[in-house]
C-alpha cells in the first residue's frame, strides 16, 4: 500500500484519499488461483454480475488476507478514504489489538468486502495484512449493500451529508436499472427525505446520461443545465431545507451553539447580514410560525 497523504495530525484534518473509479477485481500480484474473471464496476452490471454467482456454503474462514478481499463501488459508501481515521484505526490496532472484523459477501470462492475500507487499510498500514478478522454477510447482494450502508451510520466517522445523498443517488439508479427493487423507506433509511429521493428519481427519469453520473452533485450540476427543467413545489422546499441545513450545520462547526441561547444577538447578526432584505426574511419566517400553529391545531382533532 503506498503512502498516506495530507494527513495533518495537529489539527486532526480529515483528508481524502481518492480511490480509482474502478477497482480490479483482483489485486495485482495475487496467484493465479485468484485470477477471476474481473466484474465490471457500473452499478447494475456489477450487481447482476455478483447475484450470477453461485454461493459459498462452504465454512468461512475467521480471517483473510488484505489480496483476498476484493473491493467494487458498489459497496463503496464513501467518495474517498479519510487518512486521518485510517492513522487512528492503525493506532488502535497497534496498542490494543484487532479492530472490528470487516463485513464480506462470499459468492463461488470470492470475498466481496462490503464495510470495512479503513480498516483492511489500516491491517495493510500496519504490515498485518495476511491475517485481517472478518465476518460473512448471510443474505442477497441487495441486502448486503443496504447492510453495508446502514453500518457507515453507526460508526464514530459518520457519513456526510454529500455522502448520504450519494448512497441515495446510486439506490435509485439501481433500482432504476431493475437490478434490484428499493422502496421509498429503504432510500430514506440512509439518511435522506421524502423529497430529496423524489427530486433524485425525477432527475434520473428526465438526464438522458442520468445513469454516467457518479455523485447527486454531478447529476443535479448537469439538470441544472437544462433549459425546459420544471421544478415542483415541493422539490424546491426540500432544497431550500437542504441548503439552509447545510448553512447552518456550517455555522455550528465555526461557532458553535452559544449564540442559539442569544436570540438578541441572534436577530442583530441576521439584520446586518440581511441588509435591506430583513423584512422579507421577517414576513417568511412569520409566515413558517402561523403554518406550524396551524399544524398544532389540526393536530389536537
Amino acid at each position: 500500500m503506498g503512502p498516506l497523504h495530507g494527513t495533518n495530525m495537529k489539527t486532526n484534518q480529515i483528508n481524502y484519499i481518492s480511490e480509482p473509479s474502478f477497482v480490479p477485481s483482483f489485486p495485482i500480484g495475487m496467484p493465479d488461483a485468484y485470477d477471476h474473471e474481473p466484474i465490471a464496476d457500473e452499478l447494475g452490471t456489477a450487481m447482476r454480475a455478483i447475484d450470477a454467482l453461485p454461493v459459498d456454503t462452504s465454512p468461512c474462514s475467521e480471517r483473510m488476507s488484505a489480496a483476498e478481499l476484493e473491493e467494487l463501488d458498489l459497496f463503496a459508501v464513501r467518495v474517498g478514504l479519510s487518512s486521518f481515521h485510517v492513522e487512528s484505526l492503525a493506532r488502535a490496532l497497534t496498542q490494543e489489538g484487532d479492530l472490528q472484523p470487516v463485513l464480506i459477501i462470499r459468492r463461488d470462492g470470492r470475498a466481496f468486502l462490503i464495510d470495512g475500507r479503513h480498516r483492511k487499510r489500516a491491517y495493510e498500514m500496519t504490515g498485518r495484512g495476511e491475517s485481517i478478522p472478518v465476518v460473512e454477510f448471510q443474505g442477497s447482494t441487495q441486502e448486503a449493500l443496504l447492510e453495508g450502508q446502514r453500518r457507515n451510520k453507526l460508526h464514530t466517522m459518520a457519513m456526510t451529508k454529500d455522502e448520504r445523498m450519494n448512497c441515495a443517488w446510486k439506490l435509485v439508479k439501481l433500482d432504476a436499472a431493475d437490478a434490484c427493487r428499493f422502496t421509498l423507506r429503504q432510500i430514506m433509511a440512509v439518511g435522506v427525505s421524502r423529497g430529496q429521493v423524489t427530486a433524485m428519481r425525477k432527475v434520473l427519469r428526465e438526464l438522458v446520461d442520468g445513469f454516467e453520473h457518479m455523485t447527486w452533485k454531478a447529476a443535479m450540476r448537469a439538470y441544472s443545465k437544462k433549459p425546459e427543467r420544471q421544478w415542483t413545489d415541493e422539490e424546491i422546499e426540500e432544497m431550500n431545507e437542504a441548503q439552509a441545513q447545510e448553512a447552518a450545520d456550517r455555522f455550528a462547526r465555526t461557532h458553535g451553539t452559544r449564540l442559539a441561547d442569544r436570540p438578541e444577538v441572534m436577530a442583530r447578526m441576521i439584520e446586518i447580514y440581511t441588509g435591506r432584505r430583513i423584512g422579507e426574511v421577517v414576513r417568511i419566517l412569520n409566515e413558517r410560525n402561523s403554518h406550524e400553529d396551524d399544524d398544532d391545531e389540526f393536530a389536537d382533532f
